[in-house]
């Protein structure tokens, strides 16, 4: 699958198609159009162009909306990188060292505080 950019005559395209569609959930959405899969072109370019001809137009439009002429000028689409994740704080790094070095002195100095006595004499 490629993702291409939406050329004016694409957009184009897609509003003869939604105006010709019966369905609705056939219809494309032209709203924030960022980009579009070159099948759903080719397949819009196969329905109008079917339906120019069933309709006998005179043709002017057929020229139009060929596959080559919806293709022309099209760029593939390449999705923004995600933005970069935001740096740890120093601080807060610091300020956890720094709490768990001092619950670790104040531990220390409670097991030096009360020394446990050994009551076994065995040897």
């Amino acid at each position: 699958m490629v993702l291409l950019t939406p050329t004016p005559q694409i957009r184009s395209a897609i509003a003869k198609y939604n105006t010709l569609k019966q369905d609705d959930n056939d219809k494309i959405s032209e709203n924030e159009l960022k980009f579009i899969d070159h099948k759903q072109v080719s397949n819009i370019a196969n329905f109008l162009t079917s339906s120019i001809e069933q309709n006998n137009d005179d043709g002017s439009d057929l020229s139009r909306y060929r596959l080559a002429t919806l293709l022309a000028g099209c760029e593939v689409y390449i999705a923004p990188k995600p933005p970069k994740p935001e740096p740890v704080s120093h601080t807060f790094t610091q300020f956890f060292t720094f709490c768990l070095l001092s619950i670790l002195h104040q531990k220390e100095h409670e097991l030096i505080a009360q020394p446990q006595i050994i009551t076994d004499t065995r040897i």
